[in-house]
């Protein structure tokens, strides 16, 4: 199978977003398919993003990349520009070379003002993957009344979302709740859409080297986003750890990833106790792995009603107790309530709850049958390799 892999975040970024698709191509260049991939140039990956570009591509794949302009005040320039941009590569690839397929992520989301053109011109079927929901998420309701209070751009681009859609040969998304409403907003048949996680990367971890647990501190991992997700209620955490400490039990929380400003001044103004919290600010993601592996359980804040947070599966992985402060109305709830040690909560009580009894009880994993290997990204991997090879290989 020759396949074009649209992804404008891609190695050598380094953000969650990019992992998807450089772990699948990765994966079907070493199964023998020929992979190229059009994908923003590591310049303007780092100027839009503000991050560092610094892990290498795969071996084995053809990389197309291109640039974008610098920004402009007006949306709607920036947009054409973008487009513009992307369709000039495209274009100038597929005079080039011919393949069986197309597999775009989105998003971001401007090269799908181009895809059906060429598609149809070049006879070349597609699949879409959604890592975002784009005007889905934003228009929360499929209807006309939804329709009048977007703007004209949010109209325009459900419309060219739809579409596209339409003309797709498969769509999928990364979270089990997500089927539900892109298939009620695009009226996509079942046996056209699937769920496909994207799972810890187990890839960039075959030299890891686990850590040990401290002797005398209880440390609670939170690895990604703290605070961001669930503002109102992820102090609770820190107040339980404040609370435990006041106990005599030497508790503290232990962060990597985005947020640590913004807990250091929460911090300040709940008036716990700096002990409770480390924030060790953005790590490489097998440095971030190996300091969670030191730890004794987890912890994470999740609202989103579909959605689930990326981070869980490294916690599947690490296969610890953990904690979630999540609403039990939403889909995250659901897919962690099938670990025996994953510990729910809504209230302060109930996190400081949690954490006696991993404390008290001595629980030491998630769950002692968990089936780690179905949460890696080979796994997804071989799922979406099995879904490309059914839509795009030769007859």
């Amino acid at each position: 199978m020759k396949l074009l892999i649209v992804s404008p975040y891609f190695a050598p970024s380094s953000l969650v977003g990019a992992q998807r698709m450089t772990s699948l191509a990765r994966y079907l260049a070493d199964q023998g398919h020929e992979v190229h991939v059009v994908s923003l140039t590591a310049e303007t990956m780092e100027r839009t993003t503000d991050a560092s570009c610094h892990s290498a591509p795969p071996d084995g794949v053809v990389m197309h990349p291109f640039d974008l302009p610098v920004e402009k005040a007006n949306v709607f320039t920036n947009e054409s520009a973008r487009v513009m941009a992307f369709m000039k590569v495209l274009e100038a690839l597929l005079k080039q070379e011919t393949f069986d397929g197309i597999l775009m992520t989105l998003g971001p989301f401007f090269p799908l003002h181009t895809l059906q053109k060429f598609s149809r011109e070049y006879g070349l079927p597609y699949i879409l993957d959604f890592r975002d929901l784009g005007s889905v998420e934003r228009i929360r309701h499929d209807s006309l009344g939804s329709y009048i209070r977007t703007s004209l751009t949010e109209f325009y681009t459900h419309r060219l979302e739809r579409s596209a859609v339409k003309d797709a040969a498969y769509v999928t998304v990364v979270c089990p709740g997500d089927v539900a409403r892109m298939q009620k907003a695009y009226k996509i048949p079942d046996d056209k859409i699937c769920c496909i996680f994207n799972g810890f990367d187990e890839e960039r971890l075959h030299d890891m080297m686990p850590q040990s647990a401290e002797e005398g501190v209880f440390k609670i991992g939170v690895f990604g986003k703290f605070m961001i997700y669930n503002p109102a209620q992820g102090p609770m955490i820190l107040k339980a750890v404040d609370r435990l400490r006041k106990e005599g039990i030497n508790a503290k929380i232990v962060h990597v990833g985005v947020g640590r400003e913004d807990v250091l001044e929460t911090v300040k103004a709940l008036g716990v106790a700096p002990e409770c919290y480390e924030g060790l600010g953005i790590l490489d993601y097998k440095e971030g792995v190996e300091i969670m592996s030191g730890c004794d359980m987890f912890a994470m804040d999740y609202v989103h009603p579909t959605g689930l947070g990326t981070k869980i599966f490294d916690y599947i992985h690490l296969n610890k107790p953990t904690l979630v402060v999540a609403p039990g109305n939403i889909h995250f709830a659901d897919f962690v309530g099938q670990f025996e040690h994953c510990f729910r909560a809504e209230t302060g009580d109930e996190v400081y709850a949690a954490f006696r009894k991993v404390i008290d009880g001595g629980l030491k994993t998630l769950d002692d049958s968990v089936e780690v290997d179905r949460f890696s990204r080979r796994h997804q991997n071989k799922h979406f390799a099995e879904l490309l090879e059914c839509h795009f290989a030769r007859k």
